[in-house]
Order: structure tokens, then C-alpha cells, then sequence
């Protein structure tokens, strides 16, 4: 840390002598200026932003003191020594008045004049110290009042009565965002995708999807929203509505459209809801943003897309929207027993909406098989199995007259494209697994979870959970707890070191539960191991 000092005196000999103690003292410490009043001192204050001054008190146009008060005016933290011929307590008296660090008489015994730098360099390197604690904590109290609007944000989309209401109110710390008017959008890159890709391209699309989450996220930073993960290389954003009428809202929307587009070089599109006002519209909200997106196959790429604007197929509430985008990351996922089971949910659902109308619940199949064909011709899935052409699975829902021998023809359906991307999405996924295995390696001594690192590749958590247990034959859990184990032992070797030290170095803070897993995984505590070892 270099430390500024300007120097002030009209006795050409004593800036002299200053000069040269300072320079041969040792320290980084830099001279930015000479000054032989106070007048051209002043001006230099403000040109050169020095850390101290040393100035005497005795100069012509402006003395010391009057320096003194007028510099604090714009620059309050900046220190003063004062070096005067003048043993007048009087002039004491007032430096110190004006917080001066220390007043030293000529002919100055210059250790002492030393000594006082070094007290104005400790205190620098504590400010500085203090301000960046300060921005870390703000830093710290920022992501978890963010974190805290995005759990909330979630709970308020996808729980049906959530708990949450209780306790949000419009004056609670986060209650002012969610009662206040809001829309809700969906946004999402068009051509880019991580399934069935080779290395070379995965890497690059893997590269872009990380670009574009940090882009959304400071685009809602600066517009004081939320951002829910979809865990598809898509994104639920909350934007405050600026108003209320269509075109100002559009207006609105249309510039975080060009700003991402234009950051990012990329097509995007981007659907957004009507405008709401309470909380409890959250879900409504969300549901029309899923209508768009399960349409925007009939809309341009890089469209900007307001649910007022559509006349869906059907509305958000008479068909299982949120069961349909479960249906399809599931199957881009290819989790089979996954997209088998929320199969099973939108039957049962089509049923309840029928009400015994086979004509209805026949069309409501059609139009779910219309939709997931189109969204996967929208994904470049090119090479499905025949059977589940679009023509060919209409003709046979058509023809059925049992619906054991419909579900039968649905459950076949959802194996055969789930099977496909499973094998397709094969190698990707061992990429995958190998980037998490090389992250933990890197990374192991760090707090890390399963949670952040599906974010960090764009994946559901419960499926990245099997998928790792497939792909290594452990779970994620035991592979880095074993891992890190595997290090501790290593540097138990090391007498030097503490068992504490060696438990923060491989991810525990906590000494004693580092002590309980090492015996579980061992058989021995880290003492033991040790002991063994020497």
C-alpha cells in the first residue's frame, strides 16, 4: 500500500531535507508534490488526492491552519502533520482542535517525523481494512435479502397455497416487491441447447448459457427484480410494472429484449405476462407465461411475446400446463420413470376435464401430443422413433376405444422418445459428470453443494443427483465426502499441522463433525489415523 504524502513549507531547505529523510526511509511511500504555500497546497490537495500533508504553519498567501480547514472541507479524511518553529501552545492548541496527527518542532529530530508516517500508514491500512469488511458484509447482506426474494418468489409460483402469505405484508422488508404491480416473464435463448451435442459445440453452448444466466441476472439486479431458475437454460423473471397500459409495458420489456440481445449476441425470446398486482396472482401469472412458451413454436425467434397479444388453445386453467413443462424437461432430460409418472398425472387430469366426454379427453390428448411434438422439432430432435410421428400418434388416438388401450399407447410413446434422448443426451452427460468430478477436485476445501453446481450447469437437482450416481456408482454426497477424506489423510501426515487446520483446509468448519465423518468413512479418528501413519 503506497502512502501519498505532499509536502508544504516556504523554506526551500526544509522540503529539502523532508524529501530526502522520506525517500531513504525505506518504506512505499511517494512524494506527489512540493508546495511553498498554503495556497498551492490547497490546490494540490485536489489535484493529487495525497494521503497526508505536511505542512508548516507559517507560510505566505494562506498558513498552515487555514490550509488545514479548508482542505478538510473536501477532503475529510486526509491527515496532517504540522512542522512549525512556533512552541506557542496557542498554535498547538488549535492544530490539534483540527485533528492534526502530530505537531513537531524545527529543527525536526526526524525519527520523530518517521514515526508519525508510520502512524498515518497504520491507520490507512486500517481504514481500508475496515471499508472493505464493510463491503463485504453489504455484499453478504445483499445475497441473502436477494436469496430471500427468490425463495419467496418461487413459493408464491409453485405452491398452491403458499405458507409464505402469512407473514408477507406490503411493509415487511421484501413485502413492498410482491404487492406491489408486477408482470412476469419467461426468457429463454433460441438456439441453443446442451443435449445430443459434440464435445467442441457442448463446450461452446455451455459457455453461451453461462453468459446469458450472469447477463438476466444483472439485467433484474439493475431493475430491482427476481429471477427463478427453470433449470432448461430458461429463466422466470419478476419486473415491476412501470404501468399499466399495454404498450408502455411492452415498451418496457422490449428494452431488457435489445439490452440481452445486443450483450449477447444471441436470439432470444421472451414472453410476458399481463400486468398483476397482489400475490396471490403469482400463479396466474406464471401460467400465462407457460401458455406462450408452449406456443412460441408459431411465433418468430427473437419474438418478444405478451399474453394479451395470443388466443391460446386452450386457457391456463382448464388445461395442466405446469404438468406439460414438468412432461418436457423431463423427457429432454431423458428420465423415463419421471416423464412415465407425470404422464400418468396429465391422464388423470384430462379425465377430470373431459368429465366423461370422450370426444373432449381425445382432444385434449391431441393437443398435449401436437405440443410436445412441436417442442421437440423445436429442440432439433430430428431422428425420433417413427411410431411417434405426429400424424401417426393423432390417427391412433383417434381410433382407440378404451383409454387402458390410450394409455397404453401414451405410456409406449413417452418411453420411446425419453429412451431416445436418453442416448442421445449419453455423452453430454458424461461430459457433465467429468466437469463436476474436475470441479470437486479443484474446489473440495470450498463450501459446495448439489444444488449449486445443477445451477451452475443448468440441471434439475434431483436429476443430477441420479445421473452422478449412474455415471460413477456413488452418490454426490459420498463422492465428495470421500474425496475429501482421501486429502485430510494425506495431510495428516504433515505434523505441522493441526487437526483443525486440516479440517478447514478439505470444507469443514465444524473440527468435531470432520472428526465423526473421518471415523465413519475410516474406522479410526484423524488422531488415530495419524498415530498409525508415524
Amino acid at each position: 500500500m503506497t502512502l501519498k504524502i505532499l509536502l508544504a513549507d516556504d523554506e526551500p531547505k526544509v522540503l529539502r531535507g523532508m524529501e530526502m529523510v522520506i525517500q531513504r526511509a525505506g518504506e512505499d511511500w511517494e512524494i506527489t508534490g512540493r508546495a511553498r504555500d498554503g495556497a498551492g497546497a490547497l490546490q494540490l490537495i485536489a489535484q493529487d488526492r495525497p494521503d497526508v500533508v505536511i505542512t508548516d504553519i507559517k507560510m505566505p498567501v494562506m498558513d498552515g491552519l487555514e490550509l488545514i480547514e479548508r482542505a478538510k472541507l473536501v477532503a475529510p479524511e486526509l491527515q496532517f502533520i504540522i512542522l512549525s518553529g512556533y512552541p506557542d501552545f496557542q498554535y498547538a492548541q488549535q492544530a490539534l482542535k483540527l485533528g492534526t496527527v502530530d505537531y513537531i518542532l524545527k529543527p525536526p529530530a526526524y525519527q520523530d517525523l518517521l514515526n508519525s508516517l508510520k502512524t498515518v500508514a497504520a491507520g490507512k491500512l486500517g481504514r481500508e481494512a475496515q471499508k472493505r469488511e464493510e463491503a463485504e458484509l453489504d455484499a453478504l447482506k445483499r445475497a441473502a435479502a436477494q436469496s430471500r426474494r427468490e425463495r419467496i418468489f418461487q413459493e408464491l409460483v409453485y405452491n398452491p397455497e403458499p405458507r409464505i402469505l402469512d407473514d408477507l405484508t406490503p411493509d415487511s422488508r421484501e413485502g413492498g416487491l410482491f404487492f406491489a404491480p408486477f408482470i412476469l416473464c419467461f426468457i429463454q435463448l433460441d438456439n441453443v441447447t446442451l443435449a445430443g451435442l459434440p464435445a467442441e459445440e457442448f463446450e461452446t453452448n455451455l459457455q453461451k448459457l453461462t453468459l446469458f444466466r450472469e447477463a438476466v441476472r444483472k439485467a433484474m439486479d439493475a431493475r430491482n427484480g427476481c429471477v427463478l431458475d427453470l433449470h432448461n437454460g430458461g429463466y422466470c423473471c419478476l419486473l415491476p410494472a412501470t404501468d399499466h397500459d399495454p404498450a408502455a409495458l411492452q415498451s418496457q420489456v422490449g428494452a431488457l429484449h435489445a439490452e440481452l440481445s445486443a450483450q449477447l449476441a444471441e436470439s432470444l425470446t421472451i414472453g410476458m405476462s399481463e400486468p398483476h398486482e397482489q400475490p396471490d396472482q403469482f400463479r396466474a401469472a406464471y401460467k400465462e407465461c407457460l401458455v406462450i412458451m408452449r406456443n412460441k413454436f408459431f411465433f418468430p425467434k427473437n419474438s418478444l411475446i405478451r399474453f394479451g397479444e395470443m388466443n391460446p388453445m386452450a386457457g391456463p386453467d382448464s388445461y395442466p400446463l405446469e404438468l406439460e413443462a414438468e412432461f418436457l424437461e423431463a423427457m429432454h432430460l431423458g428420465d423415463g420413470d419421471r416423464s412415465s409418472l407425470i404422464l400418468q398425472q396429465m391422464i388423470q387430469k384430462f379425465r377430470q376435464i373431459a368429465d366423461r366426454d370422450s370426444t373432449k379427453f381425445k382432444n385434449l390428448v391431441a393437443e398435449f401430443i401436437v405440443t410436445v411434438s412441436g417442442n421437440l422439432a423445436e429442440n432439433g430432435a430430428a431422428a425420433l422413433p417413427r411410431e411417434t410421428a405426429n400424424s401417426e400418434m393423432i390417427g391412433k388416438i383417434t381410433a382407440s376405444d378404451n383409454i387402458d388401450d390410450l394409455q397404453a399407447l401414451l405410456s409406449e410413446y413417452t418411453k420411446s422418445i425419453a429412451a431416445h434422448f436418453c442416448a442421445a443426451n449419453k455423452p453430454g452427460c458424461r461430459r457433465i459428470i467429468n466437469h463436476i468430478i474436475t470441479y470437486i477436485k479443484n474446489h473440495y476445501f470450498n463450501d459446495i453443494s448439489l444444488r449449486q453446481i445443477a445451477a451452475d450447469f443448468f440441471m434439475n437437482e434431483s436429476y443430477l443427483s441420479d445421473l452422478f450416481k449412474r455415471e460413477t456408482g456413488v452418490s454426490f454426497t459420498n463422492f465428495l465426502t470421500e474425496f475429501r477424506v482421501e486429502q485430510a489423510k494425506a495431510l495428516l501426515r504433515q505434523l505441522d499441522l493441526k487437526t483443525y487446520e486440516i479440517a478447514e483446509m478439505v470444507g469443514y468448519k465444524d473440527v468435531k463433525y470432520f472428526n465423526k465423518v473421518f471415523k465413519k468413512h475410516t474406522g479410526m479418528t484423524p488422531n488415530e489415523y495419524r498415530e498409525r501413519m508415524v
